[in-house]
């Protein structure tokens, strides 16, 4: 992790992080993930200062990647199941399909902001716009049930989840004794799914 601040005016953070999982095989066991973000106040630029209006004046954006693991601990692994399970004879047989080339799901968020305050904080607006692309999505995928099974997991799809959200906070009334706060939030979001094999809806309960 790094950060960058001058001044209090320009301020950049970044992180790089290397994880392994063993829910996933040898060949994809780790995944590289990392974000960069950046604000810039300018509320402390001079230029701003002289309006005697602002007490808060930001901008803010970051983007970065992240992974998803959350599947079962060996389904990579094709397994076998041993016990009385052929006339109450000694036998085996496949318990999971399994894939060698499981890996993890990528998460790609991206977000920019506003932030103004004024008049003393009595007026507050934060104004943020978010898109996040998840690609190699893990999903349970339907199978023929000539095969033994009726879903295996794999990596495929592709989702873009993207809005806006808007927080207003107002105080009206403010004195010694009393205050009056009001707050006004608004979010709208969009899901999508935007890629699937041969276009086929998923059936995963």
């Amino acid at each position: 992790t790094a950060n960058f601040n001058y001044q209090n005016k320009y301020i950049v953070s970044g992180s790089f992080r290397r994880d392994g999982s063993s829910r996933f095989g040898a060949n994809n066991k780790y995944g590289d993930f990392w974000a960069v973000g950046a604000s810039w106040n300018l509320d402390q630029e001079d230029f701003i200062k002289r309006m005697e209006l602002f007490s808060q004046l930001k901008l803010r954006a970051s983007y970065g990647v992240n992974g998803n693991a959350n599947i079962g601990n060996y389904d990579w692994l094709p397994l076998y199941g041993y016990g009385n399970n052929y006339n109450q004879q000694p036998g085996s047989g496949p318990s999971n399909v399994g894939d060698s080339n499981l890996t993890w799901e990528l998460n790609k968020p991206f977000n920019v902001g506003i932030d103004v305050s004024v008049l003393q904080n009595r007026i507050n607006l934060s104004v943020e716009y978010y898109e996040r692309k998840s690609e190699d999505l893990l999903l349970n995928v339907p199978l023929s049930r000539t095969s033994g099974f009726t879903t295996a997991t794999r990596n495929i799809g592709e989702m873009e989840n993207k809005g806006v959200e808007i927080t207003l906070n107002v105080v009206p009334v403010r004195s010694k004794n009393f205050n009056w706060i009001v707050d006004f939030n608004f979010a709208n979001n969009k899901n999508t799914i935007t890629s699937l094999p041969g276009g086929n809806d998923i059936a995963d309960p």
